[in-house]
C-alpha cells in the first residue's frame, strides 16, 4: 500500500510539472508568434513611411497584407495612412468606427 501511494504521488507530481511546463511553453510560443507578426508589419510599414506613393498604392498594400496573412487574419489587421497634415489618405475597409485619429499620439518621424 505504501508503494502504491508513493507511485501515485510521483505520477501526480510528474504530471503536474509536465502540465505547467506545457502551459508555459504554449504561452511563450504564442508571444513569439505575435512578436514575429509585429516585426513583419513594422518592417512593411516603416519601408513605406519616407516614400511618396499614390493613393492606389495603399489599396495594393492592404491587398498584400490580405495575401500574406489570409482573409481571417487580415481582418484583424487595420491600416490607416495620413499625410503630414493629418489628412486621411487610406483606411482599411474594416476599420472599427470606435477608433479615431485622435486615438493615436502624433508621430514625429
Amino acid at each position: 500500500m505504501f508503494r502504491l501511494k508513493i507511485a501515485l504521488l510521483s505520477v501526480l507530481i510528474s504530471g503536474s510539472v509536465l502540465v505547467i511546463f506545457g502551459l508555459f511553453f504554449l504561452t511563450v510560443i504564442s508571444r513569439v508568434g505575435l512578436d514575429r507578426i509585429d516585426r513583419e508589419i513594422l518592417t512593411l510599414g516603416e519601408s513605406q513611411l519616407h516614400v511618396w506613393h499614390p493613393k492606389r498604392h495603399w489599396q495594393e498594400f492592404d491587398k498584400s497584407l490580405r495575401s500574406i496573412y489570409g482573409q481571417e487574419r487580415w481582418e484583424d489587421l487595420i491600416v490607416q495612412v495620413t499625410d503630414a497634415e493629418d489628412q486621411l489618405i487610406y483606411r482599411s475597409p474594416h476599420w472599427p468606427q470606435e477608433i479615431t485619429i485622435a486615438s493615436f499620439p502624433e508621430f514625429d518621424g
